[in-house]
């Protein structure tokens, strides 16, 4: 199927009910003919195409389980499966076949798919709002006038190795990345943190340039322009294993390069790569390597030979040896939150042993204190009262947090 970006269009379906039939000529009249054949013939190329509901066999009974557009011999039929009210089944999926002929028209911004089976009694339409994402994901439906919603995936979709990495990312010019495997430190770092997520309608990435202190209790107070911005994602071709996703909104663009699954043995400066023009300025930034995060008590430790760096945490999974930086407060016994890069490290008695090298290490303050987080004249506010820790400080340390 091409591959093409739809936004805000309608799919007009339809209703396909097992046993039941309609004729779908009435719709025709309801809707507007276009004059321009060349946008009309587009329309109907860019559906073409097999689709599979998101839900696999456990698709919704009022959804598609599995749709197909053709184009042959001159007619445009299709064949789609619902969930069968006729058959007895002991397992999913279970279906019932529809056949017809179908076909589409535009109209401005929106897309009309009429979906038509030969039959004497009439069957009223049911139709859809739909969004075809951008990389060729999902394309999601709503039924207008009920809280039906379903997803049903193209065929034509990039295949598993063209996948884009979810998660939070802190993106630095290629001058201030962090050495692999070091994560991110200093009392005053500038920096762009980048969210991949993926939504209904297909990757999305968010940007924000922000300033922080990690692996220090100091305060930043060097402010800098959020200038949050959004992109949707589409897939653009794969190199050597490294997928590329791009993305524009107005003037602005922006180019994400997974290399996470790259088959040459070249080594990329990052797993990620980012390349965005941005108010006129383009820049090519980093993903630093990405942190972990886990939360225990706070052990001294010791190993064969003094192989060990003297620290760990103690958490669900076992005892995981941290490696801190220089004046990093730690208090044995007291629960914890470390942040950083896991390493393996190589010992002559304890062999391989897996290290975190921690980037921020967050020590709960006595259960039950107080601490107060609210701004003043000469108040300067510690790594306890960022956002992002308090929450953390409430809910897992116990402790009162005055805002």
């Amino acid at each position: 199927m091409n591959k093409i970006a739809v936004t805000g269009i309608a799919f007009f379906a339809a209703a396909v009910i097992a046993g039941c039939s309609f004729d779908g000529a009435t719709n025709d009249e309801q809707d507007v003919a276009i004059d321009d054949a060349a946008l009309a013939s587009a329309a109907v190329k860019s559906l073409v195409g097999s689709y599979t509901n998101t839900a696999g066999d456990l698709f919704a009974a009022d959804s598609l389980y599995k749709l197909a557009l053709k184009v042959e011999g001159g007619a445009n039929t299709f064949t789609a499966e619902r969930q069968s009210t006729t058959k007895l089944c002991l397992r999913a999926p279970c279906t019932d076949t529809i056949s017809g002929v179908w076909s589409a028209k535009t109209r401005a911004s929106r897309l009309t798919l009429t979906l038509s089976t030969a039959s004497p009694r009439a069957t009223p339409a049911v139709s859809y709002e739909i969004v075809r994402a951008e990389d060729g994901g999902p394309v999601s439906f709503k039924q207008v006038g009920s809280n039906v919603r379903f997803s049903m995936r193209s065929d034509a979709a990039p295949g598993p190795s063209a996948t884009l990495t979810l998660g939070d990312f802190k993106l630095f010019p290629r001058e201030a990345l962090p050495a692999p495997g070091s994560g991110v430190t200093g009392g005053c770092v500038v920096y762009t943190q980048m969210t991949i997520s993926r939504g209904f309608t297909g990757f999305q990435a968010h940007l924000e340039n922000r300033v922080g202190a990690f692996g220090t209790n100091l305060a930043c107070r060097l402010a800098v322009a959020p200038l949050p911005r959004d992109y949707s994602l589409g897939f653009e071709g794969l190199s050597c294993g490294s997928s590329t996703w791009k993305g524009s909104k107005g003037a602005d663009s922006i180019a994400v390069t997974d290399n996470a699954t790259r088959t040459c043995k070249d080594l990329p400066l990052s797993k990620l790569i980012v390349t965005e023009k941005n108010n006129g300025v383009e820049s090519t930034l980093y993903a630093a390597d990405p942190a972990e995060r886990v939360i225990g008590t706070l052990k001294r430790s010791v190993g064969i030979g003094g192989e060990n760096s003297g620290t760990s945490i103690a958490t669900d999974t076992g005892l995981l040896e941290l490696q801190l930086p220089d004046q990093t407060p730690f208090v044995e016994g007291s629960l914890a939150r470390a942040t950083g890069v896991r390493v393996n490290v190589t010992g002559i008695e304890t062999g391989n042993r897996s290290v975190l090298r921690v980037s921020d290490l967050l020590v709960c303050p006595a259960k039950g204190s107080t601490v107060n987080c609210q701004p003043g004249p000469n108040v300067r506010l510690g790594n306890l009262c960022a956002p992002e820790n308090q929450a953390f400080l409430q809910s897992t340390c116990g402790v009162l947090v005055l805002q």
